[in-house]
């Protein structure tokens, strides 16, 4: 009983829908397939877009779309390949209307972008001018069809716009076929205009070794833009293994909806550490809700999929709007290709104005789309679909639709500041460092926007206004805090463990967006983060105590040009040749002492040569002083000739080698390299400020020269290494000129130039390190900033900012060329031990002094007579002689004889 129930139920239920279906009309779309279109299989078997047209028809019928329960079917073609003709748009449009449309009293066809990859491209265009209504699922530019995606000059005009939002000056296209390389070639000829300079690669069929090849090219933006949507997939993988799509890349996906084809999973679950900087574009939509087979979600549809079943969607309100129109009128079916034949769904279609998958779908007279708008989303790793802006078609059907005005007037792209650690501002962490930056009499750690007012001053907070001009002058938001580092530091990674620590480590964990001080870009550290172009260069140099303020040397430097024995030589020489100058002028018959023996002379000549006479002549003779008498022998002379050659010989060597010892202070001045530091060993000590870039310069550099340096450090110095800079530098100070820093010229010249002026910066151009800023790896900030620095370089901004923040107002820096020059000249500091020498003699002179004045007081002498008495007769023991007069030559005439003094109280003649 309960089955013969049941049987009659259906029955009625079956009369009742015949009798719904009396007059019913068929509306049929022809859906011709290509080759991926065709290929591809749903999750449930069969062909995926078959299905999908299915469905739509199912849910227009249902959702009663069209009126009196019309039907709107999917007729499909899938041709052969026989049928296109290659590089023949004519061949191949006469066959396709000959095979699959001509006959077939069709209401419209929908073309995939795959359909003919021999074509040239283009195939929607080709049929689009043949037969009407075309629904192109490519971009079927400059023909009638309509055209589901976005015409290629909107495409060419957001890319262009990201790109110079991000400021990209150099960039990688990736392409595949000739829609894609027609993009290129767009963009190519826009580059000149825009400063681009851009590598082309077309897609191979090893794509893990194009793409080991592309990460030898220094370039870190890739623009990737596919013609077809399943090279994506193979594509993002290649560069997902091999590393180039990793830290310090910036890819842009230029397709619209390529968030499609497992990329939101590909994000969520392989790019949450460590990954590229992805841009990609999705379509605003307003999440109507559809009905389908398909076991993938629909919001993770690739973009073709969700453009069919819109053109599906779009037809059938188009036959709705014409029975509207026409008060119930069917439009009629176009039976075949020809100019002639337009359907009269045209206008209608482009009058309508509906919400589909692919967000807003309308067109204008041309059959191009209009009214869309596009989020772009910019991002990486757990910020990696954070939104970064919006492109919208049309602003003025944007703001009537939204009800608020368009955010950038004028331009169709609106892009968003960028903000990664904070939504609000720009997080910039500083550590103060002077001249860089340093702070009056504020907390550190504090939020502020005002840096003068804030009390941060210095060459960082000043590039920073500048930066934020120019950005500004481009339309873009640079509102920005700064935040000191407390612990002070850039950034160590642990050699064990290869972690990073301060700035660094703020960086790589997304807690910053820049960093910003006395950074030097490093390889190592460019292999966790990103730099923009260098603002500041600066060489390694060298700080030592000034040599004209304070260096002490040893008090004797005078007596270091000849070693100890060769003074103790010198000084039996001069006691030798006393010795025997006296012996010889006390008992040579022609000397002084025997020539008043006979009377020929007084007693004062007499005494000429007595011992300390002797000494004190030939003392005279050393410093180059006159003497009153010469020797008159002929022994007497030679031995005083030599004796002078002796002391000319001494003198001068010891005038030429005493400059280096007085100047050995002076001795690092002239270091040109840091291979000159090895001449320095026994003199200076030297060192690094450690972990700094100086010291990672030296520990892992590869040049022998460096090594040996580096080596030496540790073995003139049993702690060469210093802290921190000040602390490097309070050490110079206090070192007597025994220790000198080796660091950035930059920080260098800064302490030298503060007062005391007692510091001085040396040393030739050994090799040559970069600042910058720092960024996240592959954050857009990096070319962004890198623009702004380059334009601050170009208009001569930042050598204005480095004069006024290295030269303004410290008063060592404003010295006159004398007080410059003299840092080379010799010093009250390096003739101290002439000084002390001349003193010495100075005391002593005054103690002898002392004692002849105490002995003359104690023990008085008796006057003695002044004059002189002689005998002016003959002796007659004696014969008068001829001798030899003080230029030893013949006596013009013999002397009276002149007897010696008559021996008064038994006086004896003094003979020492």
């Amino acid at each position: 009983m309960g089955r013969e129930r049941v049987h009659l139920l259906y029955i009625f239920l079956m009369i009742c829908y015949q009798l719904q279906t009396i007059g019913a009309y068929n509306y049929q779309v022809g859906i011709l397939y290509g080759e991926n279109t065709k290929a591809l299989q749903s999750n449930a078997g069969g062909s995926l877009y078959k299905k999908l047209y299915n469905d739509a028809s199912q849910f227009i019928f249902e959702s009663q779309l069209i009126s009196d329960g019309d039907r709107l079917s999917a007729a499909h073609y899938a041709p052969p390949d026989s049928v296109f003709v290659r590089n023949s748009h004519f061949a191949t449009a006469r066959a396709v209307c000959s095979n699959m449309i001509n006959g077939k009293d069709l209401h419209g066809i929908i073309i995939p972008d795959d359909m003919c990859d021999i074509c040239g491209g283009g195939i929607g265009a080709m049929i689009g001018e043949v037969y009407t209504p075309t629904f192109a699922l490519d971009q079927a530019g400059g023909s009638s069809a309509f055209k589901m995606m976005p015409i290629e000059d909107d495409i060419l005009e957001m890319l262009v716009g990201v790109i110079n939002h991000f400021h990209w000056t150099d960039f990688i296209f990736i392409y595949d076929d000739d829609p894609a390389f027609a993009v290129m070639s767009a963009l190519m000829e826009v580059a000149k205009e825009n400063g681009w300079q851009i590598i082309g690669y077309g897609l191979e069929d090893d794509l893990e070794a194009m793409f080991e090849d592309l990460k030898t090219k220094k370039v870190k933006n890739i623009l990737f833009y596919c013609g077809f949507e399943e090279n994506i997939v193979p594509v993002r993988n290649a560069a997902f293994k091999t590393g180039a799509m990793r830290d310090t890349y910036h890819w842009i996906f230029g397709n619209v909806g390529a968030h499609g084809l497992g990329q939101e999973d590909f994000l969520q679950t392989k790019m949450r550490q460590d990954g590229a900087f992805i841009t990609r574009f999705k379509p605003e939509t307003a999440g109507i809700q559809i009905s389908t087979t398909n076991a993938v979600p629909q919001n993770k549809w690739p973009f073709r999929q969700n453009a069919a079943y819109d053109a599906m969607l779009t037809l059938a309100e188009a036959i709705k709007h014409y029975q509207e129109r026409t008060n119930g009128e069917k439009p009629e079916a176009i039976p075949r290709c020809g100019s002639d034949k337009k359907s009269p769904l045209i206008k209608d279609l482009a009058e309508i104005n509906i919400e589909g998958l692919t967000g807003e779908i309308a067109f204008n007279p041309q059959g191009d789309r209009i009214n869309y708008t596009i989020n772009i989303y910019s991002g990486k790793d757990r910020h990696n679909i954070l939104k970064a802006g919006q492109w919208t078609q049309d602003i003025t059907h944007w703001e009537k639709k939204n009800r608020k005005t368009w955010p950038k007037p004028g331009n169709r792209l609106y892009m968003q500041p960028f903000r990664q650690s904070d939504k609000d501002v720009i997080k910039i962490l500083c550590i103060e460092e002077p001249p860089f930056l340093f702070v009056r009499g504020q907390t550190r750690g504090a939020r502020q926007t005002d840096n003068q007012a804030f009390g941060y001053q210095g060459f960082i907070p000043d590039l920073l206004e500048e930066i934020k001009k120019v950005m500004e002058h481009d339309g873009m938001d640079f509102t920005y805090e700064l935040e000191l580092m407390s612990e002070g530091n850039y950034g160590r990674r642990d050699s064990v463990s290869g972690q990073w620590d301060g700035m660094i480590q703020e960086l790589i964990e997304d807690d910053a967006d820049i960093a910003a001080g006395a950074l030097t870009k490093t390889s190592i550290r460019e292999e966790a983060i990103d730099f923009t172009d260098h603002f500041l260069k600066s060489d390694i140099k060298i700080l030592i105590k000034h040599p004209n303020f304070g260096v002490q040397e040893y008090p004797f430097v005078p007596v270091y040009p000849f070693h100890v024995g060769v003074w103790f030589t010198n000084l039996a020489a001069l006691v030798v040749v006393t010795v025997l100058l006296w012996v010889m002028a006390r008992w040579n018959p022609y000397e002084w002492r025997q020539m008043y023996q006979r009377g020929e002379t007084g007693q004062e000549e007499g005494d000429t040569f007595c011992i300390r006479n002797v000494f004190w002549y030939l003392w005279s003779t050393l410093m180059l002083q006159s003497y009153t008498r010469s020797p008159r022998s002929h022994s007497g002379r030679l031995l005083s000739s030599f004796w002078f050659y002796f002391v000319l010989v001494m003198i001068f060597m010891y005038g030429l080698t005493i400059t280096p010892f007085l100047k050995v202070s002076k001795n690092v001045l002239f270091i040109r390299g840091m291979g000159d530091l090895l001449k320095l060993e026994q003199t200076v000590h030297y060192g690094v400020v450690r972990h700094s870039p100086t010291y990672d310069y030296f520990k892992h550099s590869t040049d022998e020269t460096i090594q040996t340096v580096w080596a030496q450090m540790a073995t003139l110095d049993r702690d060469p290494f210093v802290a921190r800079l000040n602390d490097g530098v309070r050490r110079v100070r206090r070192s007597n000129g025994r220790y000198a820093l080796i660091s950035e010229e930059k920080l260098l010249m800064w302490q030298a130039n503060d007062w005391p002026c007692e510091l001085f910066v040396t040393g030739g151009t050994s090799t040559r390190i970069k600042y910058a800023l720092a960024v996240p790896s592959g954050s857009p900030l990096r070319d962004q900033l890198t623009y702004a620095i380059k334009k601050l370089k170009k208009e001569g901004i930042l050598a204005k900012l480095e004069k006024t923040n290295w030269k303004g107002s410290q008063r060592c820096a404003n010295q006159t060329t004398w007080e410059k020059d003299s840092v080379y000249s010799l010093n009250s500091n390096d003739l101290m031990g002439v000084y002390y020498m001349f003193a010495i003699g100075v005391v002593l002179s005054i103690i002898i002094f002392i004692l002849d004045w105490v002995f003359a007081m104690v023990f008085p002498s008796e006057p003695k007579p002044v004059g002189r008495s002689f005998n002016r007769s003959p002796s007659p023991q004696r014969k008068p002689t001829i001798g030899m007069d003080d230029f030893g030559a013949a006596a013009r005439a013999p002397s009276p004889p002149r007897s010696p003094p008559p021996d008064q109280g038994g006086a004896k003649t003094d003979w020492i």
